[in-house]
């Protein structure tokens, strides 16, 4: 069975008594198995509904973050070690200025790193 990766866009509401007009969104990427798009569609809105999240914050505000949109779906084939599933354009600020020929060490970066238990609890 062929994997798929949705890309979902979640939204953070937030009930202060105003109307809102922008809020904090996140898009978050998700492995589906399925045998169509169809169904990885369903999958991939299954997987959003169960992720949406409903607390107070600080300021005793209700928040809700909702699922709107399935905004992509790629199908990655049975293997998927290697596959992209995703990717988000953005800025990168450096402190200095760096030259166009500048050379990056990525063995030396630390990622952050969660297993499946921490993202569970």
């Amino acid at each position: 069975m062929p994997y798929f990766c949705a890309r979902l866009l979640f939204l953070s509401l937030v009930d202060d008594g105003r109307p809102i007009s922008d809020c904090t969104c996140e898009y978050s990427f998700f492995i589906v198995a399925a045998d169509t798009f169809k169904d990885a569609f369903e999958e991939a809105v299954s997987v959003g509904k169960r992720e949406q999240l409903d607390y107070l914050n600080c300021d005793g505000n209700q928040v809700r973050w909702v699922l709107k949109a399935v905004e992509e779906l790629r199908e990655l084939g049975t293997e998927l070690s290697g596959i992209e599933v995703g990717s988000l354009f953005d800025r990168q600020r450096f402190d200095e200025p760096v030259s166009f020929d500048v050379t990056f060490d990525p063995t030396a970066t630390k990622p952050t790193t969660w297993t499946r238990k921490q993202l569970e609890t």
